[in-house]
């Protein structure tokens, strides 16, 4: 604004000396003399301030740019994880989870069987799984009981052939014997215990007496030895049912549920 207003001082200066002029010139009206003598200078001096205004010497922003680094956070961020997430099957090193490890091993070449078997037998919980496992194999050897491969007839041959080493099965697969029967333990396994749970079926086995426990197994391999079949689980289920009444599986049938179906107290090992 200051230079602005300075211009319009200078045109009005201007406007007033223009004015000035043309009245010293004007027309008087009268024939007097010309007035040779020369005038007064009243013109006023020219005092108008020169244009001080001082220029926008105003810094442009020289202010620099954050540059400052915001250091990154290295510092091991706290560990959440759960202490232990490693989910361990409680039927580990059991004498039945050995049994299913060795039946594994068949399916290797003949050149890697020994290894996986030693493995398998490495991984018992104690001496007396150890010791169960080293029964049951034993016998099952001295039979010739084990399969040359894990084809579904090998396999019901093999069931087949370990009828014959039932005290060691009830061994392995039990753990240890109580007072219950056969009926106690088929009823308590059909009603408590998920396929393959062999926690839970040790458990009910374990609560009955050691041919309880043989009456049921004798039956149960009966059957799988003419039903096995992993490839129709629902086909094998219809079959261990009518194996029953069939005249190859019905006396071990009889010997744990008796002639009245299974109630307690009934046939040999229903008795006990």
């Amino acid at each position: 604004m200051t230079r602005t207003g300075s211009l319009f001082t200078r045109a009005a200066l201007a406007t007033s000396f223009l004015a000035l002029a043309l009245g010293a010139c004007g027309d008087d009206g009268g024939s007097s003399t010309t007035d040779t003598a020369t005038p007064n200078d009243t013109a006023v001096a020219d005092t108008a301030v020169a244009d001080t205004a001082v220029a926008d010497t105003a810094v442009a922003d020289t202010a620099v740019a954050d540059t400052a680094t915001v250091a990154q956070d290295t510092a091991t961020p706290q560990d959440t994880t759960p202490a232990d997430t490693v989910v361990t099957d409680p039927a580990a090193g059991l004498c039945p989870k050995m049994i299913d490890c060795a039946q594994a091993c068949l399916a290797l070449p003949s050149d890697q069987l020994s290894g996986c078997l030693a493995d398998c037998r490495a991984g018992a919980k104690d001496g007396a799984e150890q010791a169960a496992y080293d029964g049951l194999m034993g016998c099952i050897a001295s039979h010739s009981c084990p399969p040359t491969d894990s084809s579904k007839t090998a396999l019901r041959a093999s069931y087949e052939c370990q009828r014959q080493c039932l005290g060691e099965l009830a061994t392995c697969r039990a753990g240890s014997f109580g007072a219950g029967n056969c009926v106690n333990v088929a009823t308590c396994i059909n009603n408590d215990c998920f396929e393959g749970d062999v926690v839970c079926e040790r458990a009910c086995m374990s609560g009955s007496t050691a041919d309880a426990v043989k009456y049921y197994l004798d039956y149960e391999y009966c059957a799988l030895a003419q039903c096995y079949d992993p490839e129709d689980v629902i086909g094998q289920e219809t079959c261990v049912l009518q194996a029953s009444g069939e005249p190859t599986c019905n006396p071990s049938y009889q010997q744990c549920y008796g002639n009245v179906g299974g109630s307690a107290g009934a046939g040999a090992g229903g008795g006990e």
